[in-house]
């Protein structure tokens, strides 16, 4: 069992209600982040306001509000619980404008249909959806190459913008009936899981944890808390600002002759001879960031541990089996091992929160007494998240699957929000992806079988995409830290907070989306990022394809099941010890991750922090543990005021390339 790091002295927390002025402030960061979003990264080019778990838009507004605007205040500053509140609803907005939905949702729609017009299969494909599931079926029509070129010069008026606008008022009225339900089902399991995962697993959401403490109440009548007034916060916090701001100046004319402060290490023209060529790139270099240094220092240690360890492990692997001469797509892509390491993972996990779910089981049928700490009674929880599940799947129906193929579709979906949200809580990572989503996960139960239609495959893949592409701004583990926070807060009259942060979700919902469709037919989607606009819908047709027709799968069943079961084993080896023997130095975590592409970008950061945390715990103590926790929340701070600042740059002067040249956080 892993326990909550605490942070700074032990003050008990005083109960408060959710405030008007509380609400307003969390409504207007909420629409700031809507409409500033979509600017940031698709116009400037800048790195992404979001980007990840804890944005660092989001540490730059709490460091502002905590540092600049309370004192200011004085009496009348804000307590914690109303930045709670307003943080709180900021948070989960960040999982709409970008990557989260908008980012994928459009394109998903819009650029399929325009990039099928460039194959002679997809056309095809397309006219097997619904005809109310997408503005136009035609690839050639102006709808969809508007939206993926924008208008032309001249255009772009009234009279431009009505038929686009006709056109997509069906569909995204329709998607709104699966959207809105499957956004609801999140939100309400993570209500019923709230007190398994706070109270029981005590597990340590590290990315709730660190904004708590920043926005912890000053003692007495100071105008600062201890956090803010440590001198080690504002050291480390120099280091990142002062070295990030010296490399992005770099990239400008009068100082573009000065020598970079590396970052980096890049040891590829050291090794140069086999085997150790077949390292992938991200072991021959690497970056540090400091986000991810900072955050890994309230992870529990055998975790961080895990994960880069098993990374490391796994890669020296491959350069052993390739200097053995043995095959060399031993494990492949993990795509297959990786649906046996989710299925045990979820296996175990439902294992461990059985009695929970029959306690709230019993609550909701009132044969148990009502939980009075909970945002909302199981019982409404339980119904709302029944009628969740209940009209996703009705959507799914209407467009073409079976019942229990639409059920298994939404259940799929739930299952990797969990598994992206319990990583996130217990291990802090900023961002996760795992090497098989849902629709891998379905290929797996029916690939190489006549069980579905091409039309329900492309169906169930169009549905995964809009509500699970990228787990970098996923909405249940914000929804998880937000209620997470909530809790310490021990707010009154919870229920309104539940609203406010629906309020927020849904003003975020409609404004980010008109940003979006403005600023996608006014400059074009294909400019904002190659990966959305191009890769991603192509890339979901051509899915949806080979798993309609498996006899162009290079392997077969049986040696998909063989992989499968090779994973399945490997996680309950891994994951049974560490149940068995407490001492067990893995973690099933390691597995999740193993080879992600998250990994490759982290793992390096993740094995800093690990290692500056592990020495300071031996040859310091508890007692410099303790001094030192300042100084990696700094780490965090100094890299938020250092992207924010770049982002203005980007936002009033521009880079000189068009778009950023260094991005503070992967993209």
């Amino acid at each position: 069992m892993t326990r909550q790091p605490t942070l700074g002295p032990d003050r008990p927390s005083r109960p408060f209600s959710v405030t008007w002025r509380a609400g307003l402030l969390g409504i207007g960061l909420s629409l700031l982040m809507a409409v500033l979003t979509p600017f940031n990264d698709y116009i400037a080019h800048n790195t992404f306001l979001i980007g990840n778990h804890l944005p660092l838009f989001v540490v730059f507004v709490i460091t502002v509000l905590c540092v600049v605007v309370n004192p200011l205040l004085g009496r009348r500053r804000l307590r914690q619980g109303e930045l709670i509140v307003a943080v709180g609803m900021m948070l989960l907005s960040c999982a709409l404008p970008s990557s989260g939905f908008y980012r994928y949702f459009f394109p998903l729609l819009a650029d399929s249909v325009y990039l099928a017009g460039q194959s002679a299969i997809f056309p095809a494909l397309i006219h097997q959806l619904p005809a109310w599931m997408l503005p136009v079926r035609r690839p050639n029509s102006g709808i969809v190459s508007n939206f993926y070129l924008g208008f032309a010069p001249g255009h772009g008026g009234w009279k431009d913008w009505a038929p686009m606008l006709a056109a997509w008022a069906k569909p995204l009225a329709m998607w709104s009936l699966f959207v809105l339900p499957m956004f609801g089902a999140i939100m309400f399991f993570v209500l019923i899981m709230r007190k398994q995962w706070v109270n029981r697993e005590r597990l340590p959401f590290p990315l709730a944890a660190i904004p708590l403490e920043m926005m912890a109440d000053p003692e007495g009548s100071r105008r600062l808390n201890w956090l803010w007034r440590s001198g080690a916060l504002w050291i480390a916090a120099a280091i990142p600002f002062l070295i990030e701001i010296y490399n992005g100046a770099t990239y400008f004319g009068p100082f573009h002759s000065l020598p970079q402060i590396p970052t980096a290490y890049n040891i590829s023209q050291d090794f140069t001879q086999f085997p150790w060529t077949t390292l992938p790139w991200s072991i021959q270099a690497n970056r540090i960031y400091f986000s991810v240094v900072g955050v890994t220092f309230f992870v529990p240690t055998e975790i961080a541990f895990s994960i880069w360890f098993m990374y490391l492990a796994y890669n020296l692997g491959w350069a052993y089996v390739a200097y053995t001469g043995q095959p060399y797509n031993m494990w492949g892509d993990l795509r297959w091992q990786a649906v046996g390491f989710y299925a045990v993972y979820g296996v175990i996990t439902f294992w461990i929160v059985r009695r929970h779910l029959g306690q709230v089981l019993r609550a909701a049928l009132k044969l148990a007494p009502r939980e009075a700490d909970e945002f909302l009674p199981y019982w409404l929880s339980t119904l709302g998240f029944l009628l969740c599940l209940g009209l996703a799947t009705t959507f799914l129906m209407l467009a073409g699957l079976n019942w229990w193929l639409g059920l298994l579709t939404v259940g799929l979906l739930l299952f990797y929000c969990m598994v992206i949200t319990r990583v996130i809580a217990e291990a802090g990572l900023l961002m996760v992806d795992l090497n098989s989503g849902p629709f891998g996960f379905l290929g797996a139960l029916f690939s190489g079988t006549s069980a579905l239609t091409l039309k329900q495959w492309l169906v169930t893949k169009f549905s995964m995409a809009a509500i699970y592409t990228d787990g970098r701004e996923n909405l249940m583990p914000f929804t998880a830290d937000v209620l997470r926070m909530g809790s310490d807060g021990i707010i009154r009259r919870k229920h309104r907070y539940m609203a406010l942060l629906a309020v927020a979700l849904l003003a975020c919902l409609l404004v980010s989306g008109g940003v979006n469709m403005y600023l996608s037919y006014t400059y074009g989607r294909a400019g904002f990022d190659g990966y959305s606009s191009n890769s991603f819908p192509w890339g979901t047709l051509a899915a949806a394809s080979r798993a309609a027709h498996p006899g162009t799968a290079s392997q077969t069943p049986l040696q998909h099941l063989l992989e499968i079961g090779q994973g399945a084993v490997a996680m309950a080896v891994v994951a049974g010890s560490r149940l068995l023997f407490a001492g067990s130095p893995l973690h099933p975590i390691g597995l999740l991750l193993l080879n992600s592409y998250a990994m490759n970008v982290f793992w390096f950061s993740i094995f800093v922090g690990w290692l500056l945390k592990v020495m300071i715990l031996r040859w310091g103590g508890a007692e410099i543990y303790r001094r030192a926790r300042p100084f990696f929340i700094g780490l965090i701070v100094g890299e938020a005021l250092a992207a924010v600042f770049w982002m203005m740059i980007g936002f009033s002067v521009g880079w000189p390339t068009g778009r950023a040249p260094f991005v503070l956080l992967p993209l």
